[in-house]
């Protein structure tokens, strides 16, 4: 049985987490301070020390609460309802399509940027993008609803999805074709769906 004194522990972890998605949001990377976040906690900065040592730390922590927070919102029901596999993969390319607009995405995606002239954030990126892999092929495989043997197919479709909007998304930031994706998504439907029937 979990402490009372646990359950305040991973109570202030969340609000801390949450404030600092919120302060991302906000103000951007270059306006993210550890004293900004804790404002917006309600703590100290001391408390927010407590639980995460330093400003890397609490960056990295609220990056994996962030993608946590978007595939609970956004993927894990995405294909309820539906039994065709090829319907389901589809399904998910929306549902991606959607994290990766909401405003908490693409506040996220200037942590890659900056992490070209910062090897501390570089470092922490790649190890959460290392584990990001991971979990999409597992959530692929599990949310298509079928086994599919070849593995690297599957990660194929995966990359290819993911790489897809990422950059679409990116592209809109930058001052890009912000109607791209009126063109590039069903493109990417069809391009999913018949991998996906290649592959079951």
């Amino acid at each position: 049985m979990r402490s009372k004194h646990a359950d305040r522990k991973s109570s202030t972890r969340t609000t801390l987490l949450d404030a600092a998605v919120d302060v991302l949001v906000d103000n951007g990377l270059t306006r993210f301070s550890v004293a900004a976040v804790a404002s917006r906690a309600g703590v100290s900065t001391g408390a927010l020390f407590y639980n995460y040592p330093s400003r890397a730390a609490l960056i990295a922590a609220m990056t994996r609460h962030l993608f946590s927070q978007l595939e609970e919102e956004f993927v894990l029901d995405s294909t309820k309802g539906l039994t065709d596999p090829a319907e389901r993969a589809v399904a998910l390319v929306d549902a991606v399509w959607s994290a990766y607009n909401d405003p908490r995405m693409k506040a996220a995606l200037e942590l890659y940027g900056a992490s070209r002239t910062d090897p501390e954030l570089a470092s922490l990126i790649a190890e959460i993008d290392d584990e990001r892999a991971g979990r999409h092929l597992s959530l692929a495989e599990q949310l298509i609803g079928v086994p599919i043997e070849d593995k690297d197919h599957l990660a194929g479709v995966v990359v290819v999805t993911m790489m897809t909007i990422q950059g679409i998304v990116l592209d809109q930031l930058t001052g890009g074709h912000s109607s791209a994706h009126e063109r590039a998504l069903p493109l990417l439907r069809e391009l999913v769906r018949g991998l996906v029937e290649s592959a079951c």
